[in-house]
Protein backbone atom coordinates (compact mmCIF):
# COMPACT_ATOMS: atom_id res chain seq x y z
CA UNK A 1 0.00 0.00 0.00
CA UNK A 2 1.67 3.15 -0.62
CA UNK A 3 0.69 6.31 1.14
CA UNK A 4 0.69 10.24 0.52
CA UNK A 5 1.02 13.34 2.61
CA UNK A 6 -3.08 13.33 3.63
CA UNK A 7 -2.70 9.37 4.40
CA UNK A 8 0.01 10.04 6.71
CA UNK A 9 -2.27 13.07 8.57
CA UNK A 10 -4.46 10.57 8.61
CA UNK A 11 -2.86 8.31 10.11
CA UNK A 12 -1.10 10.73 12.90
CA UNK A 13 -4.40 12.23 14.03
CA UNK A 14 -5.41 9.23 15.28
CA UNK A 15 -3.94 9.35 18.26
CA UNK A 16 -3.09 13.32 17.90
CA UNK A 17 -5.81 14.94 16.35
CA UNK A 18 -5.03 18.49 15.15
CA UNK A 19 -8.10 19.86 17.11
CA UNK A 20 -6.65 18.95 20.38
CA UNK A 21 -3.68 21.99 19.39
CA UNK A 22 -4.57 25.59 21.10
CA UNK A 23 -6.05 28.19 19.36
CA UNK A 24 -2.53 30.17 19.14
CA UNK A 25 -0.73 27.35 17.65
CA UNK A 26 -0.21 26.01 13.69
CA UNK A 27 0.09 22.42 14.13
CA UNK A 28 -0.49 20.24 10.90
CA UNK A 29 0.97 20.84 7.95
CA UNK A 30 3.76 23.61 7.39
CA UNK A 31 4.12 22.32 4.04
CA UNK A 32 2.52 19.95 1.84
CA UNK A 33 3.73 19.27 -1.69
CA UNK A 34 1.03 16.11 -1.51
CA UNK A 35 3.61 13.81 -2.78
CA UNK A 36 4.27 10.28 -2.13
CA UNK A 37 5.68 9.44 1.21
CA UNK A 38 7.86 6.18 1.60
CA UNK A 39 9.37 6.88 4.52
CA UNK A 40 8.99 9.47 7.31
CA UNK A 41 11.54 11.49 9.51
CA UNK A 42 10.81 12.68 13.06
CA UNK A 43 12.55 15.46 14.88
CA UNK A 44 11.97 17.92 17.15
CA UNK A 45 13.13 20.79 15.34
CA UNK A 46 13.43 21.59 11.88
CA UNK A 47 16.87 22.32 10.78
CA UNK A 48 19.12 22.28 7.61
CA UNK A 49 21.13 19.23 9.01
CA UNK A 50 17.59 17.70 9.66
CA UNK A 51 16.29 18.35 6.37
CA UNK A 52 19.66 16.88 4.39
CA UNK A 53 19.14 13.62 6.60
CA UNK A 54 15.17 13.36 5.86
CA UNK A 55 17.15 14.01 1.82
CA UNK A 56 19.42 11.28 2.35
CA UNK A 57 16.58 8.71 3.51
CA UNK A 58 14.99 9.21 0.91
CA UNK A 59 12.25 10.87 3.14
CA UNK A 60 9.10 12.47 1.48
CA UNK A 61 7.98 13.84 4.73
CA UNK A 62 9.37 15.15 7.90
CA UNK A 63 7.24 15.19 11.03
CA UNK A 64 8.64 17.64 13.52
CA UNK A 65 7.57 18.48 17.17
CA UNK A 66 7.85 22.61 16.84
CA UNK A 67 6.39 24.41 14.24
CA UNK A 68 8.76 25.79 11.43
CA UNK A 69 6.15 28.90 10.23
CA UNK A 70 4.63 29.56 13.73
CA UNK A 71 4.26 33.56 13.62
CA UNK A 72 3.50 34.79 10.07
CA UNK A 73 5.84 35.66 7.97
CA UNK A 74 5.46 38.47 4.82
CA UNK A 75 9.21 37.49 3.47
CA UNK A 76 10.79 34.35 2.41
CA UNK A 77 14.23 35.17 3.05
CA UNK A 78 16.16 32.13 1.69
CA UNK A 79 19.52 33.56 3.55
CA UNK A 80 17.38 33.25 6.93
CA UNK A 81 16.89 30.23 8.91
CA UNK A 82 13.29 29.69 8.19
CA UNK A 83 13.42 31.09 4.21
CA UNK A 84 16.54 28.62 3.90
CA UNK A 85 14.58 25.59 5.35
CA UNK A 86 11.75 26.49 2.79
CA UNK A 87 13.83 26.47 0.19
CA UNK A 88 15.86 22.70 1.35
CA UNK A 89 12.19 20.97 1.14
CA UNK A 90 11.02 22.59 -1.15
CA UNK A 91 14.48 21.34 -3.76
CA UNK A 92 14.21 18.16 -2.03
CA UNK A 93 10.51 17.59 -2.70
CA UNK A 94 9.95 17.25 1.14
CA UNK A 95 6.66 18.07 3.29
CA UNK A 96 6.68 19.55 6.77
CA UNK A 97 3.76 18.24 9.05
CA UNK A 98 4.23 19.78 12.74
CA UNK A 99 2.75 18.04 15.41
CA UNK A 100 3.06 20.59 18.05
CA UNK A 101 0.31 21.46 21.04
CA UNK A 102 -1.70 18.46 19.44
CA UNK A 103 0.30 15.86 21.09
CA UNK A 104 1.46 18.70 24.24
CA UNK A 105 -1.97 18.24 24.95
CA UNK A 106 -2.79 14.62 24.07
CA UNK A 107 -3.43 11.72 26.16
CA UNK A 108 0.02 9.70 25.66
CA UNK A 109 1.69 12.40 24.43
CA UNK A 110 4.62 14.53 26.08
CA UNK A 111 3.19 15.06 29.32
CA UNK A 112 1.77 11.93 30.18
CA UNK A 113 5.76 10.57 28.65
CA UNK A 114 7.21 13.08 31.19
CA UNK A 115 4.72 11.73 34.34
CA UNK A 116 4.86 8.04 33.52
CA UNK A 117 8.62 8.83 34.11
CA UNK A 118 8.31 10.02 37.90
CA UNK A 119 5.58 7.25 38.19
CA UNK A 120 2.56 8.91 38.34
CA UNK A 121 -1.03 8.21 39.39
CA UNK A 122 -4.63 9.97 39.00
CA UNK A 123 -2.97 12.39 36.49
CA UNK A 124 -5.18 15.18 35.23
CA UNK A 125 -4.88 18.03 33.31
CA UNK A 126 -3.82 21.13 34.63
CA UNK A 127 -5.87 23.25 31.89
CA UNK A 128 -8.49 21.17 30.49
CA UNK A 129 -8.03 22.32 26.42
CA UNK A 130 -11.32 20.19 24.85
CA UNK A 131 -14.37 18.06 27.25
CA UNK A 132 -15.90 14.54 26.01
CA UNK A 133 -19.45 15.88 25.88
CA UNK A 134 -21.79 13.02 26.22
CA UNK A 135 -25.31 12.56 24.85
CA UNK A 136 -28.38 10.37 26.75
CA UNK A 137 -29.92 8.87 23.92
CA UNK A 138 -33.92 7.58 24.71
CA UNK A 139 -35.54 4.99 22.55
CA UNK A 140 -38.95 3.08 22.56
CA UNK A 141 -39.19 -0.24 21.22
CA UNK A 142 -41.44 -3.30 21.46
CA UNK A 143 -40.34 -5.37 25.13
CA UNK A 144 -39.40 -8.62 22.70
CA UNK A 145 -37.16 -6.53 20.53
CA UNK A 146 -35.28 -4.48 23.03
CA UNK A 147 -32.63 -7.04 23.54
CA UNK A 148 -31.62 -6.49 20.03
CA UNK A 149 -31.53 -2.81 20.14
CA UNK A 150 -29.27 -2.85 23.59
CA UNK A 151 -27.29 -5.10 21.14
CA UNK A 152 -26.87 -2.27 18.56
CA UNK A 153 -26.22 0.26 21.11
CA UNK A 154 -23.48 -1.41 22.36
CA UNK A 155 -21.88 -2.13 19.77
CA UNK A 156 -21.67 1.76 18.71
CA UNK A 157 -20.04 2.47 21.78
CA UNK A 158 -22.89 3.50 23.79
CA UNK A 159 -23.35 2.50 27.58
CA UNK A 160 -19.42 2.51 27.91
CA UNK A 161 -18.76 3.85 31.61
CA UNK A 162 -15.60 3.27 32.93
CA UNK A 163 -14.56 0.21 33.68
CA UNK A 164 -18.85 -1.06 32.93
CA UNK A 165 -20.34 -1.74 29.48
CA UNK A 166 -23.87 -1.97 28.09
CA UNK A 167 -25.35 0.10 31.00
CA UNK A 168 -28.77 1.37 30.54
CA UNK A 169 -31.94 2.18 31.96
CA UNK A 170 -35.16 0.61 30.88
CA UNK A 171 -38.95 0.88 31.64
CA UNK A 172 -42.38 -0.48 30.48
CA UNK A 173 -44.62 2.01 29.29
CA UNK A 174 -47.82 2.94 26.93
CA UNK A 175 -47.17 4.01 23.34
CA UNK A 176 -49.59 5.41 21.10
CA UNK A 177 -49.34 6.05 17.31
CA UNK A 178 -51.72 6.48 13.96
CA UNK A 179 -50.46 5.29 10.83
CA UNK A 180 -51.73 7.22 7.67
CA UNK A 181 -52.65 5.24 4.46
CA UNK A 182 -49.71 4.50 3.09
CA UNK A 183 -47.47 3.56 6.24
CA UNK A 184 -46.36 0.00 6.77
CA UNK A 185 -46.52 -0.70 10.39
CA UNK A 186 -44.91 -3.19 12.51
CA UNK A 187 -47.65 -3.52 14.80
CA UNK A 188 -51.48 -2.75 13.78
CA UNK A 189 -52.35 -1.24 10.43
CA UNK A 190 -53.01 2.16 8.69
CA UNK A 191 -55.77 4.66 9.52
CA UNK A 192 -56.23 3.00 13.29
CA UNK A 193 -55.03 4.15 15.94
CA UNK A 194 -52.68 1.92 18.56
CA UNK A 195 -52.27 1.46 21.96
CA UNK A 196 -49.08 -0.58 22.43
CA UNK A 197 -46.65 -1.63 25.24
CA UNK A 198 -43.21 -0.35 25.03
CA UNK A 199 -40.07 -0.51 26.35
CA UNK A 200 -38.52 2.86 26.44
CA UNK A 201 -34.61 2.52 26.91
CA UNK A 202 -31.58 5.28 28.20
CA UNK A 203 -28.05 4.83 27.41
CA UNK A 204 -25.15 7.55 27.84
CA UNK A 205 -23.05 7.76 24.49
CA UNK A 206 -19.96 9.74 23.76
CA UNK A 207 -20.32 12.45 21.16
CA UNK A 208 -17.90 11.08 18.42
CA UNK A 209 -20.14 7.80 18.97
CA UNK A 210 -23.32 9.18 18.49
CA UNK A 211 -23.81 9.36 14.73
CA UNK A 212 -22.67 5.82 14.41
CA UNK A 213 -24.88 4.69 17.38
CA UNK A 214 -27.79 5.90 15.75
CA UNK A 215 -27.46 4.52 12.69
CA UNK A 216 -27.08 0.79 13.84
CA UNK A 217 -29.88 1.70 16.45
CA UNK A 218 -32.35 2.70 13.29
CA UNK A 219 -30.86 -0.54 11.37
CA UNK A 220 -32.10 -2.65 14.29
CA UNK A 221 -35.34 -0.71 15.60
CA UNK A 222 -38.42 -3.08 13.94
CA UNK A 223 -40.71 -0.09 13.64
CA UNK A 224 -40.68 1.92 9.97
CA UNK A 225 -40.10 5.32 11.92
CA UNK A 226 -38.93 4.67 15.00
CA UNK A 227 -38.73 7.10 18.08
CA UNK A 228 -35.92 8.38 19.17
CA UNK A 229 -34.45 11.22 21.55
CA UNK A 230 -31.05 12.69 22.08
CA UNK A 231 -30.39 15.12 24.42
CA UNK A 232 -27.22 17.34 25.04
CA UNK A 233 -25.85 16.57 28.66
CA UNK A 234 -23.98 18.93 31.32
CA UNK A 235 -23.08 16.10 32.78
CA UNK A 236 -20.88 13.98 32.71
CA UNK A 237 -18.09 15.20 30.94
CA UNK A 238 -14.91 13.87 30.28
CA UNK A 239 -11.25 15.78 29.10
CA UNK A 240 -10.18 14.83 26.22
CA UNK A 241 -6.75 16.91 25.93
CA UNK A 242 -5.12 19.41 28.08
CA UNK A 243 -1.77 21.95 29.05
CA UNK A 244 0.18 19.95 32.12
CA UNK A 245 -0.82 17.53 34.04
CA UNK A 246 -0.74 17.00 37.44
CA UNK A 247 -0.58 13.39 39.45
CA UNK A 248 0.09 11.47 42.52
CA UNK A 249 3.73 9.27 43.99
CA UNK A 250 3.05 6.10 44.77
CA UNK A 251 5.07 7.38 48.40
CA UNK A 252 6.22 10.40 49.47
CA UNK A 253 9.91 10.78 47.86
CA UNK A 254 11.97 13.95 48.55
CA UNK A 255 12.43 16.76 45.88
CA UNK A 256 16.42 16.01 45.34
CA UNK A 257 15.38 12.28 44.79
CA UNK A 258 12.58 13.05 42.19
CA UNK A 259 14.96 15.67 40.01
CA UNK A 260 17.72 13.23 40.26
CA UNK A 261 16.23 10.94 39.05
CA UNK A 262 14.64 12.51 36.02
CA UNK A 263 17.82 14.26 35.45
CA UNK A 264 19.51 10.77 35.26
CA UNK A 265 15.95 9.79 32.58
CA UNK A 266 16.39 12.51 30.26
CA UNK A 267 20.23 12.81 30.16
CA UNK A 268 20.25 16.21 31.41
CA UNK A 269 22.92 17.26 33.52
CA UNK A 270 21.89 20.50 35.47
CA UNK A 271 18.80 22.08 36.17
CA UNK A 272 17.09 25.11 37.75
CA UNK A 273 15.83 25.16 40.88
CA UNK A 274 13.89 27.12 43.18
CA UNK A 275 12.60 25.72 46.92
CA UNK A 276 13.53 23.32 49.51
CA UNK A 277 15.23 20.04 48.02
CA UNK A 278 14.80 18.28 50.86
CA UNK A 279 10.94 18.69 51.07
CA UNK A 280 9.20 15.37 51.02
CA UNK A 281 6.13 15.53 48.18
CA UNK A 282 3.78 13.20 47.16
CA UNK A 283 1.70 15.11 44.25
CA UNK A 284 3.85 17.09 41.31
CA UNK A 285 2.92 18.95 38.38
CA UNK A 286 4.21 19.75 34.86
CA UNK A 287 4.37 20.60 31.73
CA UNK A 288 6.88 19.76 28.89
CA UNK A 289 8.14 23.10 26.95
CA UNK A 290 7.34 26.88 28.13
CA UNK A 291 4.55 25.58 30.74
CA UNK A 292 5.48 27.92 33.91
CA UNK A 293 2.05 29.91 33.57
CA UNK A 294 0.89 26.86 34.37
CA UNK A 295 1.74 27.49 38.05
CA UNK A 296 -0.88 28.43 39.20
CA UNK A 297 -3.37 25.97 38.71
CA UNK A 298 -0.54 23.47 39.49
CA UNK A 299 -0.95 25.50 43.27
CA UNK A 300 -4.39 25.21 42.76
CA UNK A 301 -4.73 21.38 42.46
CA UNK A 302 -2.61 20.97 45.75
CA UNK A 303 1.15 20.28 43.61
CA UNK A 304 3.86 20.46 45.55
CA UNK A 305 6.27 20.29 42.69
CA UNK A 306 6.03 21.64 39.31
CA UNK A 307 8.34 20.84 36.85
CA UNK A 308 8.59 22.57 33.35
CA UNK A 309 10.82 23.53 30.24
CA UNK A 310 10.98 27.39 30.90
CA UNK A 311 10.72 29.36 33.47
CA UNK A 312 10.75 33.35 33.79
CA UNK A 313 13.08 35.61 36.21
CA UNK A 314 10.30 36.68 37.52
CA UNK A 315 8.28 33.56 38.02
CA UNK A 316 11.21 31.86 40.24
CA UNK A 317 10.78 35.16 42.15
CA UNK A 318 7.19 35.45 42.72
CA UNK A 319 6.53 31.73 42.78
CA UNK A 320 5.85 29.77 46.26
CA UNK A 321 6.17 26.52 44.88
CA UNK A 322 9.11 24.21 44.56
CA UNK A 323 10.06 25.22 40.98
CA UNK A 324 12.47 23.23 38.45
CA UNK A 325 13.01 24.46 34.80
CA UNK A 326 14.87 21.41 32.85
CA UNK A 327 15.30 23.04 29.66
CA UNK A 328 12.67 23.69 26.85
CA UNK A 329 13.96 20.77 24.45
CA UNK A 330 14.93 18.23 26.84
CA UNK A 331 11.60 18.42 28.69
CA UNK A 332 10.15 17.60 25.01
CA UNK A 333 12.68 15.51 23.13
CA UNK A 334 10.67 12.51 24.31
CA UNK A 335 8.00 13.25 21.37
CA UNK A 336 10.36 11.50 18.81
CA UNK A 337 9.97 8.21 20.11
CA UNK A 338 6.27 9.14 21.29
CA UNK A 339 5.61 10.09 17.37
CA UNK A 340 7.52 7.13 16.07
CA UNK A 341 5.65 4.50 18.12
CA UNK A 342 2.67 5.84 16.72
CA UNK A 343 3.15 6.04 13.63
CA UNK A 344 4.88 2.68 13.77
CA UNK A 345 1.50 1.18 15.59
CA UNK A 346 -1.15 3.24 12.69
CA UNK A 347 1.30 1.65 9.91
CA UNK A 348 1.28 -2.02 11.12
CA UNK A 349 -2.32 -1.72 11.20
CA UNK A 350 -3.16 -0.99 7.72
CA UNK A 351 0.16 -2.82 6.63
CA UNK A 352 1.61 -0.08 4.94
CA UNK A 353 5.72 -0.59 4.77
CA UNK A 354 6.60 2.80 5.17
CA UNK A 355 10.08 3.13 7.13
CA UNK A 356 9.77 5.76 10.47
CA UNK A 357 13.35 7.11 11.51
CA UNK A 358 14.17 9.46 14.43
CA UNK A 359 16.22 11.80 13.15
CA UNK A 360 20.16 10.93 14.56
CA UNK A 361 20.63 15.08 13.54
CA UNK A 362 18.15 16.36 16.25
CA UNK A 363 19.68 18.03 18.91
CA UNK A 364 19.94 20.27 21.79
CA UNK A 365 19.93 24.07 19.92
CA UNK A 366 22.58 25.31 22.81
CA UNK A 367 25.21 23.63 24.73
CA UNK A 368 26.28 23.83 28.12
CA UNK A 369 29.89 25.88 28.85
Amino acid sequence: MSLNTADVKALIEREFPEEYACGWDNSGFNIDLHNPVENILVCVDVTPDVIKEAAEKKCGLIVSHHPLLFHAIKTIDAQGHIGNCIRLLMEAGISLYCAHTSVDNAPGGINTCLANMLGLTDIEFLEVQQKQRFYKVVVTVPPEDSESVKDALAAGGAGELGNYTRCSFSAVGEGTFLPNDVATPHIGSAGRQEIVKEARIEVLVEESKLQNTLRLVRGAHPYEEPAIDVYVLEEPSEARAGSGVCGRLESRRSVRNILDGLKKQLCVEYVKFRGDLDAEVETVALCGGAGADLIPQAQAMGAQLFITGEVKHNEFVETGINLSEFGHYDTEKCFVGAMVGSLQNVLGDVQCNVAVFAARNDKRPYEFY
